[in-house]
């Protein structure tokens, strides 16, 4: 895939990340974990292939996600839509994907 880089607008960019690992740790983000500042999709197919850094940019209420990736061709194929099939379940009503 052609997109490393994902830029999300939202009001407050860090409260976004907390709320996002808070989720996880709740399970109700189940298929997600975290670690370090890294996020992770947990299925088999995916957990040690891809992950995503991100890059809270205050000034402009942007986070920016960076997909790190091993080079596995069917893992970074689904990446970007799991992961954005993620924020938009979870946080459609605070977050702007930026395409």
């Amino acid at each position: 895939m052609n997109i490393e880089k994902l830029k999300v607008a939202t009001k407050n960019p860090k409260a976004l990340v907390e709320e996002i690992i808070e989720k996880m740790d709740s399970k109700s983000i189940r298929s997600w974990k975290y670690e370090d500042d890294l996020l992770y999709h947990q299925g088999v197919q995916y957990k040690e292939h891809i992950n995503f850094s991100y890059n809270i940019i205050d000034e402009k209420s942007i986070i920016e996600f960076t997909l790190h990736s091993d080079g596995n061709s069917f893992a970074e194929s689904k990446a970007w839509h799991l992961f954005e099939s993620m924020l938009q379940r979870h946080f459609s009503d605070i977050v702007e994907i930026i395409k």
